[in-house]
């Protein structure tokens, strides 16, 4: 952060380089950012490289946020949001997938230790380069934010274990996950059928997730009816030349990753 007053390159390219001059010193693989669009110049005269947008997906539940816009008709916009309902609820993407026998979901007040066992154990995503979610970090994180109300949806299997979970909260009557982790992606589809279930019990008229990561994960996406949509906020990376591994650096690449909003604790 720099003083409006003083918002020239000069502060905020000295403030940078002594951020990623002290990569060496501190043994730190990369440096990740969120910039906005004013930031993008410094931020790549300081050595950062673009890893791309960020990926946002979203599953309508419920259509009258969107009819109510264009039809100023009471009635006549409850009807057609009402059609419009009837016809979501018959995609195959509602109705198609099977949750695996035991499997249930619930809301829970915190991360207990089945959330560490989960994040030891997991296989999901798991050659990218991931953040922090032992049930230590997810619990700072979520638990005590000031500045929203998280709920945590979990998905356990007949023997009591994690098979994963959704971390979300209410804007704009949308159900916002805010992180979303499972023990593969056979349990992703698990948590995505059980959590979509649970969301339009919430009445909540759609759920939007963020992320940057693997194409397999938003191909999962697609297939329980979530739609990809632009989104300009996007991630940049510095890496330390000397931390380098050659052209093909994997931390210079998109989908070596994942990004949630779990890593962007602002």
């Amino acid at each position: 952060m720099v003083d409006a007053a003083h918002r020239s390159l000069g502060p905020a390219l000295a403030l940078q380089r002594a951020v990623t001059g002290s990569c060496a010193e501190l043994g730190l693989e990369a440096v990740y950012a969120f910039p906005n669009a004013r930031a993008d110049a410094l931020l790549l005269r300081s050595g950062y490289a673009i890893l791309g947008p960020l990926d946002r997906w979203t599953k309508p539940l419920r259509s009258a946020y969107k009819i109510d816009k264009i039809i100023r008709v009471p009635f006549v916009a409850q009807a057609a949001s009402a059609v419009v309902d009837a016809a979501l609820r018959l995609l195959p993407a509602n109705w198609a997938h099977r949750t695996a026998r035991g499997l249930v979901g619930e809301e829970v007040s915190g991360f207990d230790a089945s959330f560490e066992e989960l994040w030891t154990n997991s296989r999901f995503a798991g050659d990218s380069i991931r953040g922090d979610r032992s049930a230590a970090y997810l619990e700072w994180r979520f638990t005590t934010c000031p500045q929203r109300d998280y709920r945590i949806f979990r998905v356990r299997d007949a023997r009591g274990s994690l098979a994963g979970y959704a971390v979300w909260y209410v804007s704009s009557d949308m159900a916002i996950v805010a992180d979303l982790f499972a023990r593969d992606e056979g349990s992703l589809d698990a948590v995505l059928g059980l959590f979509t279930g649970h969301a339009r019990r919430t009445g909540v008229a759609a759920i939007s997730f963020v992320y940057l990561g693997p194409e397999s994960i938003g191909r999962h996406l697609a297939a329980f009816g979530f739609f990809h949509r632009p989104e300009d906020a996007k991630v940049t990376v510095f890496r330390p030349e000397a931390a380098r591994s050659g052209a093909d650096d994997p931390y210079l690449r998109r989908d070596a990753w994942y990004i949630t909003e779990v890593d962007r604790d602002v």
